[in-house]
C-alpha cells in the first residue's frame, strides 16, 4: 500500500515539524520561571465539531488527556468558566474548510486576550502533506492525526501551556507563525516566505492566570529581511 505509507510518512514529517524531535512545540521557548506541572483540569475545552457523534469522539479525546471542564461550542460562555481561566478549542476536520475557517477568524478577532490567544486544535484524519500544508496555512496551533496514542495527544496539548509562544500580526493574519513548514517536505513541496511588516506577540499560557503577553515587537519589511523597529515591554 504504497499511498498509505506515503500519507503516514508525511504525518510522521509533519508532526516532527510541529512538536520537534524531543516532543517539545516548535515555537515554544521553556522560561526558567515557568510551570513544572502544566494541568488541563485548570482549562475547559469548547467542542467544536459536527454532530453529537464527532462531539463525543472530542470528548472522549479530551477527558483521556486530562480535560474536566468540556463543552459543545454554544452550551458555554468561553468568557466566563468560573475558576478555569484558560480556553482550548478542540476543532473536528471534518466541519470542512469554510467552518473552519470562521472557527479561527471567530477566536482570532476576539478582543479578550484570554480566547484571541487560546490554542485551537484540530484533530484530522491521516491524508496527503498538501492537505496539511493548508491547515497550517490557516493558523492552527496544533494538528494532531488520528489515530494516536493517548499519552502524545496529552503531551501535545499540555505542550501549549507554561512555555513563551509567538504569534505573527499582520494585516490579514493573526497567529503562530506558519513558516515553520519552510522545509523540503517528503513529497519535494517547497514554500518561502515573503518579507512583510508584522508584529509578534510573546507571551505565556498560565492555567491558573490565563494570558500572559510578555511583550511585543514591530518588524518592518526592509529588502529580503524584516527590521525590527520597536520594542513594546
Amino acid at each position: 500500500m504504497p499511498g498509505y505509507r506515503a500519507r503516514k510518512t508525511a504525518s510522521r514529517y509533519l508532526r516532527s515539524l510541529l512538536v520537534g524531535p524531543a516532543g517539545e512545540p516548535f515555537t515554544a521557548t521553556p522560561l526558567s520561571s515557568g510551570l513544572e506541572v502544566a494541568l488541563l483540569d485548570k482549562c475547559v475545552a469548547h467542542l467544536i465539531a459536527r454532530g453529537d457523534d464527532q462531539i463525543r469522539m472530542l470528548d472522549r479525546i479530551g477527558r483521556r488527556a486530562g480535560f474536566v471542564d468540556l463543552q459543545p461550542l454554544g452550551q458555554g460562555n468561553h468568557d466566563d468558566h468560573g475558576d478555569r481561566k484558560l480556553n482550548y478549542f478542540l476543532t473536528h476536520h471534518e466541519l470542512g474548510i469554510e467552518t473552519l475557517s470562521a472557527v479561527l477568524r471567530s477566536v482570532r478577532t476576539s478582543i479578550i486576550d484570554d480566547v484571541r490567544y487560546a490554542p485551537i486544535v484540530l484533530f484530522a484524519a491521516d491524508g496527503p502533506f498538501e492537505q496539511y500544508l493548508a491547515y497550517i496555512d490557516m493558523g492552527f496551533d496544533d494538528i494532531i492525526t488520528l489515530p494516536e496514542k493517548a499519552v502524545i495527544v496529552e503531551q501535545r496539548l499540555l505542550s501549549q501551556l507554561g512555555t513563551e509562544h509567538v504569534y505573527f500580526d499582520t494585516a490579514t493574519y493573526f497567529g503562530p507563525d506558519r513558516r515553520r513548514m519552510e522545509v523540503a517536505p517528503p513529497s519535494e513541496h517547497k514554500r518561502a516566505a515573503t518579507p512583510h511588516s508584522h508584529v509578534r506577540h510573546y507571551f505565556r499560557r498560565d492555567p491558573m492566570r490565563g494570558i500572559i503577553v510578555l511583550r511585543s515587537e514591530s518588524y518592518l519589511a526592509f529588502g529580503h529581511q524584516p527590521t525590527r523597529i520597536e520594542r513594546v515591554g
